[in-house]
């Protein structure tokens, strides 16, 4: 049982994407200047006692800035990874094709996290049902600049592509998809339907994987922030607050989206690995 940490590049963006007005104004402080951050793009390879290799997220496309967001998004959130980073060498460094893997768990389906979706067509891609069905739909009737941070381009390939999902619905309890490998149901908040893993290492003990469930520790608390645009601000607190119990429960590690305090504490893939 090994899990790894790969680190794909990260993004630039105001705080304010990621917590909820971070400096409001004052009397004597009227227009409190924006604070610019890095926030880390990465992703987690599971591989399983019982042979299955699970892949957590797929990062941005590589050619982001250059083929892929348009203009609108470059400029919000500008992507940086430098050509070792991406996730396809990543995976080879590590003895992998994108064949090897047989499931990608798509935590939800921004441009940050599902962007590598097209290059996985032989594997199993769980997702959550109201993610997906509400992603075509915005793709069929909203202009690609007005879609943020779900990328038109991104989608075409997927549906080009033919992946094979599997779609968590939206009613459907928490289970083990692999050894040691439990899949959350964290329903909406963050976007319409999110995803998080629950991993339990031998040595290293329990983990969660958050994604942009919970973007950072500011917005774990206590006391809980939400995120800087959130879909369902009632269902963040809602998640927030069950992956505090199931930490407690389960005497987990807490694994943010976009912490990069925490993400420089971590192994990453060409260091080591987590058992």
């Amino acid at each position: 049982m090994r899990l790894y940490v790969i680190a794909n590049g990260w993004n630039e963006n105001d705080l304010a994407n990621l917590v909820l007005n971070p400096h409001l104004g004052t009397d004597g402080d009227r227009y409190p200047r924006p604070e610019w951050v890095k926030a880390p793009i990465w992703s987690v390879l599971v591989e399983t006692d019982d042979g299955h290799r699970i892949l957590f997220d797929t990062a941005s496309h590589p050619r982001a800035m250059s083929e892929r967001w348009p203009q609108g998004q470059r400029e919000k959130t500008p992507y940086h990874c430098p050509p070792e980073q991406e996730l396809l060498p990543s995976l080879l460094r590590l003895g992998l094709s994108p064949d090897d893997i047989d499931i990608v768990v798509a935590s939800h389906l921004h441009e940050d996290h599902a962007g590598g979706l097209e290059f996985f067509p032989q594997s199993t891609i769980y997702v959550h049902e109201n993610e997906i069905k509400n992603t075509l739909l915005l793709h069929a009737t909203t202009p690609e600049e007005s879609m943020g941070a779900y990328i038109g381009r991104d989608i075409d390939q997927w549906l080009a592509a033919q992946l094979h999902w599997e779609v968590v619905e939206s009613d459907s309890e928490d289970r083990e998809i692999a050894q040691g490998v439990r899949l959350l149901n964290f329903g909406p908040g963050h976007t319409y339907g999110m995803l998080g893993l629950l991993v339990a290492l031998p040595r290293t003990g329990n983990i969660i994987l958050c994604s942009d469930a919970i973007m950072s520790a500011v917005n774990y608390g206590p006391p809980i922030q939400l995120n800087g645009f959130p879909y369902d601000s009632l269902g963040i607190v809602r998640t927030t607050r069950r992956v505090h119990a199931l930490a407690d429960r389960h005497r987990a590690q807490v694994w943010f989206g976009h912490d990069q305090a925490q993400f420089e504490t971590l192994t990453l893939s060409d260091q080591g690995y987590y058992d």
